[in-house]
């Protein structure tokens, strides 16, 4: 993922890209504006029926402000910080919430960059100019405005269209929400009673106390209404009008015909075994039919459900230095060795064109160079891609996740991806609307038959459903079951891709630090966790027992270096998203060296040859299995060896990767000693990662009632401290570590951002607590949290919930917030019209969503 959307995955702060339900600011920004109800005015009539004047000194004119501005909201933060001690008592704002509020309006899902009046102001000259700037981001005016907005979005009546109908089971209809199936392009605002919620491909439209018979019948001239639901998480979904049945026996069919013959024609489904697709034309009585057919014995009959997805983010390339992920040096300042040993795999093979990686996501910038001459014919493209892209709305993410697979090597341009000289397949799955799309069941189970019918030999998948935040504890979302079209779609990638080889589909874990979706545990599935560059979990990797295998990926000090989009490239992809095409690559290096081996071997392969890793923390079982790795952090090498009949699957522990071969110091070395593998250290101990250091290093088993002097017992293991190994140093750097060796860590300010912490590392300061990858403020409730934050239960970076409660920003809070950023954004004049148009909060809910006109959303406000 590129910066926007590695927000997504650092835990929800600007969780902007977590679908429909994940973030309240990111709903109103998904509402487009109906006319304005109020006017602007040089006061606001306030909620008690006084007036809200302008502020006194004001936040200046951006008439007056210098055109040379700073670029990043981290300058511009830090320019407002030096004012310490002359802090505006009208626009208070420290860094965090400054940096917070800033990228909230650099980044907004639908709104364009609305940070330049606050840069810009902090541009002057003064601290007597530059103090007041905090109120481009957070101005006292609008509160009251937004807090009645929000509050709004979530109090409309319920539409009384489902009268004598049973959602499924899970389920509830949504009380005031509607998902449309356009086969109209009229627009649908200035209908009575009725805000679009999100656009898209299955526009979402609310509905308020007006709404009435009318609006209904002005709806459906735009399109189908669907039948649409609300899990007890409040996700929504909605029921296309088909129905996939599943018969037990193929003698049931006459029976099931019967039954279903008045509300249309049994199809099968050529990728299902006695699956059955039928297409009702009312969609609403597809929920009665699905009923009946349910009361039948050994029939299953499944609605064709639209729901909410999100995106999971040595050649003479000049980027390649930077590519950890492919061979890590230690250049990060994380742990040397925490690679996938993938330069040593191109000794034997760079990839072979034959062989085809598909890449199922938000598209491929088809004109990138490093793709150049390597691409299949793509799939599912809008005419107008390039236009779309231009404007950031395609290939954000998929252009990103094919880079890490495949970009091109030995090009002099940029880095290189995991199997340079493959093929890739690119899809469109799904257009993104805030980070996030939405797809029926039915359109994802022929995507995946139609990239197998292509020709793809691998299929690399970086989204699925949100399950929670991978920081606090909240309740994790209930997880969607795998339907049956699916399923079945995923069976015919395994029996009959490839010519019956089979396809291999590889699927992201998900970002949460939960446990993993369906698709991703489904049995023939690759699901494919993260690993950091200091040799830990990635702090949101989710996990469970059907993890595979795992690959780096961000969560540590440094992200992913790979391609973006419009011919570009980013260093600060990640999260699983980057994980996934990672192992897609590895698949495509070991097709490539044996192009006979089916899927199922594949799989042995990449599994047998993974190293296993962090031993202390990793809870591997008896066969040598984790739920955050899986059978370990993939080794390319090896997996390329076994799969050219270099090495046996017999004799495994003899496939040496030449970084790893210890020669005649193996099973020598002992506490702080450097290792590779498990082969380097001595009986008695393993080689592990270790945050304190950040290097891998032999560590010894606990032995005796106490661990020695010099080192601290973890999970029955002696970690070493810094000063233990002699490594301390004279600078400090902010890495999490006590480099000096003088008992504090990351000092002198070298973090502004907030301290680094690690599993195993050194505790966080007091009064603080280690949530993700940063200490935040300890609180006992939310009185304790500064505005916008929320006391919540913490996880550790495994996804365990502990006893500690930390100061976090909160979905519940971010509605709020972002609509303060985006009104704050506004000139005195704009500010004023938005909050005279909302009566200072006091206008009814009935005419708030006018309101969003003033404010500057795409298709909105100025």
């Amino acid at each position: 993922m590129v910066m926007s959307n590695r927000r997504v995955w650092l835990g929800g702060v600007l969780v902007l890209g977590l679908g429909f339900t994940a973030s309240c600011s990111s709903e109103i920004a998904k509402l487009s504006p109906l006319p304005s109800t109020g006017g602007g005015s040089a006061t606001a009539a306030s909620g008690t029926g006084g007036m809200v004047p302008v502020p006194d000194p004001t936040r200046g004119d951006p008439l007056t402000f210098p055109n040379e501005c700073p670029q990043t909201c981290d300058e511009a933060c830090g320019r407002l910080a030096q004012c310490e001690g002359q802090e505006s008592e009208i626009y208070p704002t420290d860094k965090d919430e400054c940096l917070v509020r800033c990228n909230l309006a650099e980044s907004g899902p639908l709104w364009d960059d609305q940070s330049g009046h606050f840069k810009c102001c902090t541009a002057q000259q003064g601290c007597d100019l530059i103090q007041h700037c905090g109120g481009w981001l957070k101005h006292p005016a609008v509160v009251a405005s937004c807090a009645t907005l929000c509050s709004c979005i979530f109090a409309s009546p319920v539409a009384t269209l489902t009268d004598g109908l049973r959602p499924p089971t899970g389920y509830r209809f949504a009380p005031d929400l509607l998902i449309l199936a356009p086969h109209s392009s009229a627009a649908l605002t200035h209908i009575r009673g009725l805000t679009v919620f999100r656009a898209g491909a299955y526009p979402i439209v609310k509905l308020s106390e007006e709404a009435d018979e009318d609006t209904a019948r002005r709806l459906a001239t735009f399109g189908r209404i669907l039948p649409t639901f609300v899990d007890k998480e409040g996700r929504v979904s909605a029921a296309t009008g088909r129905l996939f049945i599943t018969l037990a026996s193929q003698g049931l069919f006459d029976q099931v015909d019967a039954l279903s013959r008045a509300y249309g024609k049994l199809a099968p489904v050529a990728y299902g075994e006695r699956l059955y697709l039928i297409e009702v034309v009312d969609p609403w009585k597809a929920l009665a039919l699905q009923a009946a057919l349910n009361e039948l014995p050994a029939v299953t009959a499944e609605l064709d459900m639209i729901r909410d997805y999100q995106w999971r983010y040595e050649p003479d390339d000049p980027s390649f230095a930077d590519q950890w992920h492919l061979k890590n040096t230690g250049q990060t300042g994380g742990a040397a060795g925490i690679d996938g040993r993938v330069s040593e795999a191109w000794d034997v093979t760079l990839g072979d064109a034959a062989v085809v990686i598909a890449v199922n996501d938000d598209g491929v910038d088809l004109n990138h160079p490093e793709f150049a001459g390597r691409l299949k014919t793509e799939q599912n493209y809008p005419a107008d891609w390039e236009a779309q892209m231009k404007q950031g709305a395609f290939g954000s993410h998929g252009t990103s996740c094919a880079g890490v697979a495949a970009a091109g090597a030995d090009n002099a341009d940029k880095g290189a991806g995991v199997c340079p000289s493959c093929t890739i397949l690119p899809r469109l799955l799904g257009t993104s609307v805030g980070g996030s799309f939405q797809v029926s069941d039915k359109d994802i189970a022929d995507g995946f038959v139609e990239l197998v019918d292509a020709g793809a030999w691998v299929v690399s998948n970086s989204w699925g459903p949100g399950n929670g935040n991978p920081i606090y504890a909240d309740s994790n979302l209930p997880q969607p079951a795998l339907s049956a079209v699916r399923k079945a779609a995923f069976d015919y990638a395994e029996t009959k891709g490839r010519d019956g080889k089979g396809t291999v589909i590889v699927f992201a874990s998900g970002n949460s630090n939960a446990t993993m979706d369906a698709q991703s545990a489904y049995t023939t599935n690759v699901a494919v966790t993260a690993v950091n560059d200091l040799g830990f979990k990635s702090y949101y990797s989710s996990f469970g027992p059907a993890a595979d295998i795992a690959a780096p990926s961000s969560g540590g000090l440094k992200g992913i270096v790979t391609t973006s989009f419009n011919g570009g490239e980013t260093d600060a992809f990640g999260g699983t998203s980057s994980a996934c095409p990672f192992i897609a690559g590895v698949f495509g290096l070991v097709l490539s060296a044996n192009t006979e081996l089916t899927a199922a071997q594949a799989r042995t392969i990449v599994f047998a040859s993974a190293n296993k890793i962090d031993p202390v923390f990793g809870q591997y079982d008896a066969m040598g299995v984790s739920p955050f790795y899986g059978h370990g952090l993939v080794n390319a090498h090896r997996a390329v060896q076994l799969a050219s009949d270099v090495c046996k699957l017999e004799t495994i522990e003899t496939c040496i990767t030449p970084s790893d071969d210890c020669g005649s110091e193996c099973g020598t070395k002992v506490s702080c000693d450097a290792c590779r593998t498990a082969a380097d250290c001595a009986a008695d101990h393993v080689c592990q990662a270790v945050a304190g250091l950040g290097r891998t290093v032999c560590v010894g088993l606990k032995t005796e009632a106490s661990c020695p002097t010099g080192t601290e017992e973890v999970n029955g293991h002696c970690l070493p401290l810094p000063a233990t190994c002699g490594i301390c140093t004279n600078d400090e750097a902010c890495n999490g570590r006590d480099d000096n060796c003088n008992g504090d860590v990351d000092e002198n300010g070298v973090c502004p951002d907030g301290r680094f912490c690690w599993p195993g590392g050194p505790a966080c300061d007091a009064g603080e607590v280690c949530a993700g990858v940063k200490c935040i403020a300890i609180c006992m409730d939310d009185a304790d949290c500064a505005e916008g934050r929320k006391c919540k239960s913490l996880k550790d970076a495994y996804g365990e919930v502990t006893q500690l409660r930390g100061c976090v920003t909160s979905n519940a809070s971010q509605c709020e917030v972002g609509c303060e950023v985006i009104a704050s954004s506004l000139d005195d004049a704009g500010l004023q019209d938005f909050v005279a148009c909302m009566q200072d909060g006091a206008l009814p809910c009935s005419g708030v969503f006018g309101c969003t006109s003033k404010l500057p959303i795409n298709g909105g406000g100025p």
